[in-house]
């Protein structure tokens, strides 16, 4: 894959540092993955031997030409990094995943609008295809896509831009501060459900350190208990 075929790609993109060496490398692909903790969890591979085969599958660039002076272990550190970033350890870690995509994607901004009712239209649009183009084509695909929707969609209402605009630019009023929506589109600041997600699986983990530490003491009274009735049995004797 060349520099402009991996531009093009809808991978995610990391840069590490190590003192004035950088590298850039991609995350793994869900089949990737899998292949690669099936590797690890079969054993069949050395750990050091896999990370360094996933280095040179995710590093943007060609790691024959990298220095012969270049630390080995500069590489099994990325290659044991870009696992962990592409594999979910626990099941919580999906969910803080959604939260960020939730955030990044932000279902009440005009772009999330836009590219929705895009899709919506144009089914055999992939994300990747959206994101390649333009913003002047990008814009008037979803003009056309509007268009579509509003003759084919009952209920379907064009973006109000002049509300839009005056929401966004004009002060609110003290009594008008509050949520101002249109469209579906929320021109205030919105909340990130983040927030209530790190306090639900806070609750969970909470809940799971006390029901740990109750059975610890429950075993601790019960080692005790019999280490009791040893010394009395050793007394009585």
């Amino acid at each position: 894959m060349n520099f402009l075929d991996k531009i093009k790609s809808s991978h995610t993109y990391y840069k590490i540092n190590f003192g004035k060496q950088s590298f850039v490398f991609r995350n793994l692909t869900i089949k990737e993955s899998k292949i690669f903790i099936g590797i690890m969890e079969s054993k069949s591979m050395m750990p050091l031997i896999l990370y360094e085969e996933i280095f040179n599958l995710v590093y943007i660039g060609n790691a024959s030409y990298l220095s012969e002076k270049t630390p080995i272990g500069y590489l099994i550190t990325i290659g044991q990094l870009a696992l962990k970033l592409s594999a979910e350890e626990k099941q919580t870690d999906i969910l803080f995943k959604i939260a960020r995509v939730r955030k990044k994607n932000n279902l009440s901004t005009v772009y999330e609008h836009m590219r929705s009712v895009i899709i919506s239209v144009f089914k055999a649009y992939k994300l990747s295809e959206i994101e390649s183009m333009t913003q002047d084509e990008f814009v008037e695909l979803f003009v056309v896509a509007e268009n579509v929707m509003t003759k084919t969609t009952a209920n379907f209402k064009r973006l109000d831009l002049k509300a839009l605009y005056d929401s966004v630019n004009a002060p609110l009023k003290k009594e008008d501060a509050k949520e101002v929506v249109h469209n579906n589109i929320d021109v205030s600041s919105v909340a990130s459900d983040m927030s209530t997600l790190e306090n639900s699986v806070g609750h969970w983990e909470k809940q799971e350190a006390e029901e740990k530490y109750r059975k610890e003491r429950e075993e601790e009274l019960k080692l005790k208990m019999l280490r009791e009735l040893d010394a009395r049995h050793k007394r009585g004797r």
